[in-house]
């Protein structure tokens, strides 16, 4: 079971089972990779439901915004992104 933890200010935890064959995908991940991967997910979940977000428009700030809120769920999130990595 995948698990997000906020340890301070600019400091997370995730914890996953390595031998888990969706959340293995995260085996070799570093941390660029991960904070990369909750953007991209997070920028797609935001032009879904914002209509005034420009899709050809990447915008960091509106991306940390949403990952600010506090009804984001980060485990779902990165079981969603493994998930996906799977059928890829």
């Amino acid at each position: 079971m995948i698990k997000y933890t906020n340890t301070a200010v600019d400091s997370i935890q995730i914890e996953w089972d390595e031998n888990d064959p969706i959340e293995s995908v995260f085996n070799t991940w570093t941390q660029i990779e991960f904070t990369n991967a909750l953007r991209e997910y997070a920028w797609h979940q935001l032009c879904d439901h914002d209509p005034d977000v420009d899709p050809n428009k990447w915008n960091p700030s509106a991306i940390n915004k949403w990952l600010l809120r506090p009804e984001f769920d980060y485990d779902d999130a990165l079981l969603t992104i493994a998930k996906q990595l799977q059928h890829e």
